[in-house]
């Protein structure tokens, strides 16, 4: 049998990729792990990926670091909103968003990468200048964000505790 040899062609001729100016995130974010998806500067969406949520910070500040303007959003959960300081903290410019349901694949099921690939496009759209994506899309409305005395405890614990007064 004969073997196929393909070479591997290095991007650009070995050049260096030119670093992009703006990266959008769509994400969707969990107790664990958060799911992003990501476009740089105009190009098509990236696959999304599962990262651990503080490297997912640590990224995020290496790119602002480097001089790349960041915008990302989520939807408002059971995380409340240290995640979206943490963002801020790091210079990213983050919108929390009211949570709607979301795209489902074709037998009902529903996955974070299709999530935050939905987030994604309504911040794309939103960034774009299309001041109607609030209307025409649900998900696109903001959740205000409470100062910081105000989210303290958690609402699991507050929970926990109003159910063992009881």
């Amino acid at each position: 049998m004969a073997r196929l040899n393909y070479k591997r062609s290095e991007p650009n001729g070995g050049e260096a990729k030119a670093k992009p100016k703006v990266i959008k995130l769509g994400m969707d974010l969990h107790a664990r792990q958060v799911t992003e998806c990501r476009q740089l500067d105009g190009s098509i969406p990236k696959p999304a990926q599962k990262w651990d949520l503080r490297r997912l910070l640590d990224q995020i500040e290496s790119w602002i670091r480097a001089g790349i303007k960041v915008y990302s959003c989520y939807e408002a959960g059971a995380c409340a909103y240290w995640y979206h300081r943490g963002l801020v903290k790091r210079g990213a410019i983050n919108f929390v968003v009211a949570p709607q349901p979301r795209e489902t694949r074709r037998n009902g099921q529903k996955t974070d990468r299709l999530d935050a690939r939905a987030l994604l496009r309504l911040l794309v759209s939103y960034l774009g200048g299309d001041d109607e994506a609030r209307v025409r899309n649900a998900g696109w409305a903001y959740c205000p964000i409470p100062r910081l005395y105000c989210s303290f405890p958690p609402p699991f614990i507050l929970y926990k505790s109003l159910c063992s007064e009881s």
